[in-house]
């Protein structure tokens, strides 16, 4: 008899349904969320604008998807960085992310530090950051100080280890895995006695470390020696040898002044390398270019710091032809495989710039102050990227739905894979109401052709609806 009493009710709550449905306003992907709101697991929505949870690195896969970091979490976006989902690794939270290498935009390798620990932790995901796969990497007494992943396919990854830097010299391990990270063994080690061309360089402090394929790959950094500071193997990384770049003429690389960062490759035989110079004023920036898969570098043409005080370099190479630098006053862009450059003022002051991302000619992102901002032109103009009044839960992540835009447009409950949903119209609020995955239809939304059953999973009403669902 109350389901009688309420008939208007259900009408009104299904025309909202009709009515949003028509309008192609929810976006439900196939991917079965693995969370609902509140639960148990501790994943949350982390809003941008706390202090605590300031950006500190963030990797775009294209316009839409990304990673990103803060001192306590791992964000995912769906969207271009407006909204972000927390995908923190269960039990992980509040560890520090010593590293973080993005494979695609369901893959995501990382390693945390936890303080004073005997373990390096690594997790692995494959699908969004839903699931994580986890091993342990056993240091000893060392110290973690800083880390570096470097994977060449779904298997085949490198970990170097840095354990404390002192008069330009660090020691480090090199850990392979060749299962994807579920182990690890240790490749090589540095220590005072290592001979240079058997182990790890123990002389200079390593900035990155690439591989091209299973055996070949790269470390960069910078010691207080002369000439652009970079090692080599051909062997998975069981011994290193330096190998010489020519400082381009007119500039020089003595007493530690030159420093070489991870280079990128496009193909196996196409690379650029970027080198800072600061030994001369203003200071520069030149990449070097390889078409013998990183035999031989050729330097093109520098870019020197635009203003005094010098600040810092930052790079985004996005493909073999084009390239951005900021030297914290303005960017310069390259259209012809850094050979020119071209000054772009920006609309924003870049004083406190740590990264650039770019996914194209015109997208790209950079984290100022802890806070992602994004431009579409090229650099010339920037907006704060992320809502600073809520971010994307995991649940919208997975459902592929934004429910910011549905405020204030009414209630709506909808079912994705025999999970019930409900989206609150008054705070834009999404919840996962069911568990048991045979929820098919909410109560008087029933398609054609489909029987009612004398005693369906879940009924409701609209008051019902705006509190919880309730079995019958």
């Amino acid at each position: 008899m109350r389901f009688k009493a309420k008939s208007v009710v259900f009408i009104g709550f299904v025309f909202i349904i009709f009515v949003f449905l028509l309008s192609g306003l929810v976006g439900c992907g196939q991917t079965q969320p693995n969370t609902a709101v509140g639960s148990p697991d501790g994943r949350r929505s982390v809003p941008l604008n706390e202090e605590k949870s300031s950006l500190t690195s963030v990797q775009m896969v294209d316009t839409k998807i990304g990673w990103a970091c803060t001192q306590e979490s791992i964000l995912r976006t769906v969207d271009g960085g407006e909204n972000w989902s927390d995908v923190t690794p269960q039990g992980q939270a509040g560890l520090s992310v010593s590293s973080i290498v993005c494979q695609d935009g369901q893959t995501v390798v990382l390693a945390l530090a936890p303080e004073s620990s005997p373990q390096i932790f690594v997790c692995r995901t494959t699908d969004g950051g839903q699931n994580w796969e986890k091993s342990e990497i056993t240091i000893g007494s060392n110290k973690l100080g800083s880390s570096k992943l470097s994977f060449v396919d779904a298997k085949h990854g490198w970990l170097l280890a840095g354990y404390g830097a002192s008069m330009g010299s660090e020691l480090d391990e090199l850990f392979q895995t060749t299962d994807g990270g579920t182990t690890w063994k240790l490749k090589a080690s540095s220590s005072p006695t290592s001979k240079p061309a058997t182990s790890l360089p123990f002389a200079g402090i390593k900035t990155g470390l690439v591989f091209v394929g299973n055996h070949k790959g790269w470390l960069t950094g910078f010691s207080h020696g002369d000439g652009i500071w970079l090692y080599t193997t051909a062997d998975e990384g069981a011994s290193w040898t330096p190998q010489n770049l020519a400082v381009p003429s007119g500039y020089q690389a003595e007493g530690g002044s030159a420093s070489s960062n991870s280079p990128c490759f496009f193909q196996a035989q196409t690379g650029l390398l970027p080198v800072e110079l600061r030994g001369q004023t203003p200071p520069a920036l030149v990449f070097y270019h390889t078409q013998d898969g990183g035999e031989s570098w050729q330097a093109t043409a520098p870019v020197r710091s635009s203003q005094e005080p010098f600040r810092s370099f930052h790079t985004s190479i996005v493909d073999a032809e084009h390239a951005f630098v900021c030297d914290g006053y303005k960017l310069f862009y390259s259209a012809d495989g850094m050979h020119s450059f071209t000054s772009v003022k920006p609309d924003i002051d870049l004083t406190k710039l740590s990264q650039l991302d770019f996914v194209s000619e015109q997208i790209g992102w950079g984290i100022i102050d802890g806070s992602l901002w994004k431009t579409i032109d090229g650099g010339y103009v920037w907006r704060q990227a992320a809502n600073r009044s809520r971010s994307q839960t995991v649940i919208e992540s997975s459902l592929d739905l934004n429910a910011a835009a549905l405020k204030k447009r009414g209630d709506l409950a909808f079912t994705q894979q025999g999970l019930l949903y409900l989206l609150c119209g008054e705070t834009g609020e999404l919840k996962q109401l069911t568990n048991s995955g045979k929820a098919y239809y909410p109560y008087g939304h029933i398609p054609a052709g489909v029987v009612q059953r004398r005693n369906p999973d879940y009924v409701c009403s609209r008051q019902l609806a705006m509190d919880d669902w309730r079995r019958r």
